[in-house]
C-alpha cells in the first residue's frame, strides 16, 4: 500500500490528476477511483481530462463510496439494506409490545415515541459501527469461495464476541435496554453491515478473478474517526493480497492556519507562519452588520460585486442557514441569468406540496364533532385541491364557492364542528345561495369519517397508506402533485413508504400516532432545488461541501462565535466519553475537522467574503469566530469592516391623536344601526373607519367559546319560549291563569326550549355543555321576574322585531339631511286593553353591568332610539334593560330589571345630541380618537389610530 500526500489547496485537483495518470502509466490499467463523497465527482473528472495526456487513454473509474458498493458483485445475493424509516418502524413496534418503556425513557407527547425511535436506531449505529474493526480483521479468516453465508455467520458471531465488553462499558439501566434492542434488532441487513458485506463482496471478486484486478486509489478528505479508520485500514490491509493500493490523505501541515489543524512535529510554528503569509496574496473581506436584514443585503451586494466581475461560479457557504435563504431570495431578482442551486437540502416539510398534506392529515385528527374552521379552510384553500371534477364545474366556480363559504363561517363566526358550519350555511342561505356548499361539506365529511370509525382506531398502516393514495386522488391532488418537484417527491415518498412497510409484519398503531409518523417522516426528506441552465451559478453548500471543488469566488455567511464552529448532538444514550470510547466522533475531532475545512477554504481561493450579525436577537454582542480573530491578529487586511449600507436617520418626530375629516365627495349612508351610532359617540375616528371608509378587521376563526353565538342563542330561545306561551294563553286562557301552574309549565317549557336550542350547539362542541347548565340555573329566577312583571299588567308582545325612524337634520353649512337608523328590538311588552308599550333589551351580563349602562344613557342609547321608532304606534311607558346572568346566592336575584327614568326628558336630550353630532360629521368637522381604554382594546381601528403612540 502506498500512500500519497494531497496538499489541500488550490492546485488539489490537478495533484490527484497527475499521480492518478502515473499510476495508470507505471500499471498499464485504468485505476479504479473511491471518493467518500459524491460532491467532488464531477470536478476531478473534469481535472483527469485536462491532464490526460493522450486521447487514447481511458479516463480512471471514479465513483463515491456509495455508488461503489451499490454495484458489488453478486449484489442480487446480498442481503437487501433496511432503510432509516424500516429500522424506527420495527423499533416501534418492539416498544409497542413493552409500553412501560416509554415512561421509562420519558418519551412523552404524540411524537415522542417516534423520537424514541429514532433515537434508538441512531445509538444502535453507533454500536455497530464500533464492531466494524473486529469484523475487518475477521475477514482475513474467511473462505471467500464459499460466499456470502459464512460472512453473515461470522457478523453475528462477532456481535456476540463485541456484546460482553460493550455490555461492561454501557453501565446504566437505560444503556442495558439500548445494548438489547442493538443485540437482537441488528442483522446484515443494517445499512453499517449492508456495506461490509459489499466490501467483502468486492474481496472475493478480487480473488476469484484475476482479469478484474487493477489499482485501487482511496481518497481520504477528512482525518476519520477511530472506528472508521481501523475499518478502513482492515478492508485496505486485504486489498493488498489481491491488487495494488493507493491512499491518497491531505496533507494539513501545508496549509493549516492554526495549531489545532496540524500534525505535531517540530517546525509547527514555522509552518504556521509560512501558511498564514500566503493569505496575503488573496483578496479577503470581513463585514459585519447589527441586524439581520442589513447583513442579508450585504451578502447580496458582494455576490453582485463578484458577478460584474465577471467571476460566474460563486459559493455561498451557509455556515447561518436562515441568513443564506435571506440572500437567496433577495437574489432572485436578479432574474433567469443568475442560477441559484441549493445543495444544504431543505425539509421536504417546508413545501407547499407538504402543507397540503399537512393540511388533510390535520383535517382526519379532528374531534369526532368536527374539525376548527381554519383546519377546514387550511385544507380547502391549498393550491393543490383541485374538486372540479367532482361538481363537473371550473376551478375558478370552486374557487368562488370557497370564498363563499368562508365568508358565511366568518359572519355567524361558526368556529367549529360540522354542525356549526351547517348552521352558518342556512342561516346565510339567500336567494343566491348555492347548494353545493353543503356537497362540499358532506364529501369532505364522508372522507374523513372514514377515518374515525372504530376500525380505524388501531389502524393497519398499510391499509391507512392506501387510503390516504385514494384521498389524494379522490380530491385531485395526486394529479396537482405530479406536476410539482416537491409533489413529486412526496409522492415517491409515499411509494417507498408502503414498499418498506410490506417487508415488515402487519403494523398497528393510533391514527394520532401513524399522523405523526408520516409528519416525522417529511420532516426528515430532504428537499434539493434544482438549478437551471444560465450564464452565472451561486451554489449554497456547507462548509464540508466545498472540498475539492472549483468555484470563482466565496461569500461565507455566520462566521461568528456561535455559529463557527458548530457542532452536532452525540446520540441519545451516549456521553462525549463514551462515544470516543466507542470510536465516534467526539466534540475535539469535529472541532479539528472544521479549522481543517476553514483552513482549506482559505488555501483553495482567491476571493472570500466573511460576514457575520455583530448583535443577537436579544441585542447581546456577537464577536467574530475565535479561529477569525486570531487571523486577525497576524493579517491587518483582514479587520472586521462594519456594514454602513442602510445607514438610518434618527431624528425624532412626535405622533399626534389621530383624526380625521370628512373627504369630499365621499358617499355618507343614508341608514345608521344604534351600534354603529354607539360607535361614533364611543369614539368618531372609529365611526370613520368603520362606517364611512368600510373599513373592518378581518375576524378570526378560533377555538374559543363565542359569547356572541351564545347570546344569539338565548335571545331565540327567549323568543320562541314567549311566542308559545302567547299562543298557550289563547287556547286555554282558563288554565294558565292559575299562578302555580302558570309558573310550572314556564319552567318546564323554557328548560325544554333551552335544551332544544343548545342541542344544535351541543352536536358541535360539548363544551357549551356549561354555558347551558349555567343559564338553566337562572331560568326559575327569570320565572319569578317574569310573573312579577305580569303582576303590573305587562303581557309580551313581540320580539325580534325590525324598529326603525327618519331623522332630519341640518349640517353647519345650512344643508338638509336626512337618514334612517334602525335595528332589532329584543322584546316588546304591552298592556292588554291600553296603548302603552314597553321595550326591553336582553344583556347576557350582570345587573351590575347593566347598572353601569344606566349612567352613560347618552352614549348608548338604544333603547331611546327604539322608543323613537315605535312612539308612532303608541306611547312607550316604561324602557328597560334585563339582565340574564344574576348572581343567585343574593335575595334580589329576581330583581333583573334596569328601568330608565324620565323619558320624555331623555328623549329631548338624545335628538339635540343626534344633531349635534351627525351636524358635526356631516359638516366636515374634525373626528378625532378621543376613547377610554375600554372602547379601545377590542376596537378594529387600533391599529390605524395607533393610540398607545401618541
Amino acid at each position: 500500500m502506498q500512500t500519497h500526500l494531497i496538499i489541500p489547496n488550490h492546485d488539489a485537483l490537478t495533484q490527484m490528476a497527475q499521480k492518478i495518470w502515473a499510476i495508470a502509466a507505471a500499471s498499464n490499467e485504468r485505476p479504479l477511483v473511491i471518493l467518500p463523497t459524491a460532491g467532488p465527482n464531477l470536478s476531478l473528472r473534469l481535472a483527469l481530462e485536462a491532464n490526460r495526456a493522450s486521447n487514447t487513454m481511458p479516463l480512471p473509474e471514479v465513483h463515491s463510496l456509495a455508488d461503489w458498493l451499490a454495484l458489488a458483485p453478486n449484489g442480487l445475493h446480498l442481503p437487501m439494506p433496511q432503510s432509516h424509516t424500516e429500522r424506527i418502524l420495527q423499533t416501534y413496534a418492539t416498544m409497542q409490545t413493552h409500553p412501560n418503556l416509554r415512561a421509562w425513557f420519558t418519551a412523552e407527547g404524540e411524537g415522542g415515541a417516534w423520537s424514541l425511535a429514532s433515537a434508538i436506531v441512531s445509538a444502535c449505529d453507533l454500536l455497530s459501527q464500533s464492531v466494524l474493526p473486529q469484523l475487518a480483521w475477521n475477514i482475513e479468516q474467511l473462505d471467500l469461495e464459499q460466499g456470502i453465508e459464512q460472512v453473515q455467520s461470522k457478523l453475528t458471531q462477532a456481535i456476540t464476541e463485541a456484546y460482553p465488553r460493550l455490555a461492561q462499558e454501557l453501565v446504566t439501566k437505560e444503556s442495558a435496554v439500548l445494548l438489547a434492542y442493538w443485540r437482537y434488532l441488528s442483522s446484515e441487513r443494517d445499512p453499517i453491515m449492508t456495506q461490509h458485506l459489499a466490501l467483502v463482496s468486492h474481496l472475493h471478486q478480487w480473488k476469484m478473478n484475476p482479469e478484474t484486478r487493477r489499482p485501487l486509489i482511496w481518497i481520504e478528505t477528512i482525518e476519520e474517526n477511530e472506528s472508521q479508520a481501523r475499518s478502513d485500514e482492515g478492508f485496505l490491509g486485504h486489498c493488498e493480497a489481491f491488487i495494488p493500493v493507493h491512499r491518497f490523505v491531505m496533507d494539513w501541515n501545508s496549509i493549516g492556519l492554526w495549531p489545532e489543524t496540524m500534525d505535531t512535529h517540530a517546525s509547527k510554528d514555522e509552518q504556521l507562519q509560512i501558511n498564514r503569509s500566503a493569505l496575503l496574496e488573496k483578496h479577503m473581506t470581513c463585514l459585519s452588520a447589527k441586524r439581520f436584514e442589513d447583513l442579508a443585503w450585504e451578502a447580496t451586494r458582494c455576490i453582485e460585486s463578484h458577478l460584474l466581475a465577471g467571476r460566474t461560479q460563486i459559493a455561498l457557504v451557509a455556515q447561518d442557514r436562515l441568513l443564506a435563504r435571506r440572500t437567496r431570495a433577495l437574489l432572485a431578482r436578479f432574474g433567469s441569468g443568475l442560477s441559484i442551486e441549493d445543495e444544504t437540502g431543505w425539509k421536504l416539510s417546508t413545501t407547499r406540496a407538504a402543507a397540503a398534506l399537512h393540511a388533510w392529515l390535520e383535517l382526519l385528527r379532528s374531534p369526532p364533532q368536527g374539525p376548527s374552521a381554519n383546519t377546514l379552510l387550511e385544507f380547502l384553500k391549498n393550491p393543490f385541491l383541485d374538486i372540479s371534477q367532482l361538481f363537473e364545474t371550473t376551478p375558478n366556480e370552486i374557487a368562488v364557492l370557497i370564498g363563499e363559504l368562508e365568508g358565511m363561517l366568518l359572519i355567524k363566526q361558526a368556529r367549529a364542528s360540522w354542525v356549526s358550519f351547517y348552521l352558518a350555511i342556512e342561516a346565510g342561505a339567500s336567494s343566491e345561495y348555492d347548494p353545493r356548499l353543503h356537497r362540499l361539506l358532506q364529501s369532505i365529511r364522508k372522507r374523513v369519517s372514514l377515518w374515525q370509525g372504530r376500525e380505524m382506531q388501531n389502524l393497519l398502516c398499510a391499509r391507512a397508506l392506501e387510503q390516504l393514495q385514494d384521498d389524494l386522488s379522490h380530491f385531485g391532488m395526486r394529479d396537482q402533485f405530479e406536476r410539482d418537484a416537491a409533489g413529486l417527491q412526496l409522492l415517491a415518498m409515499l411509494d417507498k413508504l408502503g414498499l418498506e412497510q410490506s417487508r415488515l409484519p402487519s403494523l398497528r398503531m393510533p391514527l394520532a400516532e401513524w399522523v405523526i409518523f408520516l409528519k416525522t417522516r417529511m420532516e426528515e426528506e430532504v428537499y434539493r432545488e434544482q438549478g437551471s441552465d444560465a450564464l452565472a451559478r451561486v451554489t449554497i453548500l456547507p462548509l464540508s461541501a466545498t472540498r475539492l471543488r472549483r468555484f470563482d469566488a466565496i461569500v461565507m455567511v455566520g462566521c461568528d462565535e456561535r455559529q463557527l464552529p458548530s457542532y452536532s448532538e452525540t446520540p441519545l444514550f451516549f456521553s462525549e466519553t463514551l462515544c470516543q470510547t466507542l470510536g465516534g466522533t467526539d466534540m475535539a475531532w469535529q472541532y479539528r475537522q472544521q479549522a481543517r475545512d476553514l483552513s482549506q477554504l482559505f488555501a483553495s481561493y482567491s476571493y472570500i467574503d466573511l460576514l457575520w450579525q455583530s448583535e443577537g436577537a436579544s441585542g447581546e454582542p456577537l464577536r467574530a469566530s475565535p479561529w477569525i480573530m486570531r487571523l486577525q491578529a497576524n493579517l491587518p487586511q483582514l479587520a472586521t469592516r462594519e456594514a454602513n449600507r442602510f445607514a438610518r436617520s434618527a431624528v425624532a418626530r412626535p405622533i399626534e391623536m389621530s383624526q380625521a375629516t370628512r373627504l369630499d365627495g365621499l358617499p355618507m349612508p343614508t341608514r345608521m344601526s344604534p351600534s354603529a351610532y354607539r360607535a361614533l359617540r364611543a369614539c368618531p375616528y372609529q365611526y370613520y373607519v368603520r362606517s364611512l371608509l368600510g373599513l373592518r378587521k378581518r375576524k378570526d376563526l378560533d377555538e374559543a367559546l363565542d359569547a356572541s353565538m351564545l347570546g344569539q342563542t338565548l335571545h331565540q330561545i327567549l323568543r320562541n319560549f314567549f311566542q308559545e306561551l302567547k299562543s298557550t294563553e289563547a287556547r286555554d286562557a282558563k288554565r294558565m291563569s292559575d299562578l302555580e301552574f302558570r309558573k310550572d309549565w314556564m319552567i318546564t317549557h323554557l328548560m325544554h326550549a333551552s335544551e332544544q336550542g343548545f342541542s344544535r350547539l351541543l352536536e358541535g362542541d360539548q363544551r357549551i355543555v356549561g354555558q347551558l347548565r349555567d343559564w338553566q340555573k337562572q331560568i326559575p329566577s327569570f320565572v319569578e321576574w317574569q310573573l312579577e312583571r305580569e303582576s303590573q299588567g305587562w303581557r309580551f308582545h313581540d320580539a325580534e322585531r325590525k324598529l326603525g325612524f327618519e331623522f332630519n337634520f341640518s349640517d353647519e353649512h345650512g344643508q338638509f339631511h336626512q337618514i334612517r337608523i334602525e335595528g332589532y328590538a329584543d322584546r316588546i311588552d304591552q298592556q292588554p286593553n291600553t296603548s302603552l308599550l314597553s321595550i326591553l333589551d336582553y344583556k347576557n351580563q350582570s345587573r351590575e353591568k347593566v347598572m353601569e349602562r344606566s349612567t352613560q344613557l347618552m352614549d348608548d342609547p338604544q333603547l331611546l332610539l327604539y322608543a323613537e321608532a315605535l312612539s308612532a304606534q303608541g306611547p312607550i311607558d316604561q324602557l328597560d334593560w334585563v339582565a340574564l346572568k344574576m348572581n343567585l346566592k343574593k335575595k334580589d336575584a329576581s330583581k333583573r330589571s334596569v328601568t330608565i327614568a324620565e323619558i320624555p326628558l331623555a328623549m329631548q336630550q338624545l335628538h339635540a345630541q343626534l344633531q349635534s353630532d351627525l351636524g358635526s360629521v356631516w359638516s366636515g368637522g374634525a373626528m378625532r380618537a378621543f376613547a377610554p381604554e375600554s372602547t379601545c382594546r377590542y376596537c378594529d381601528a387600533r391599529g390605524i389610530c395607533r393610540k398607545g403612540m401618541w
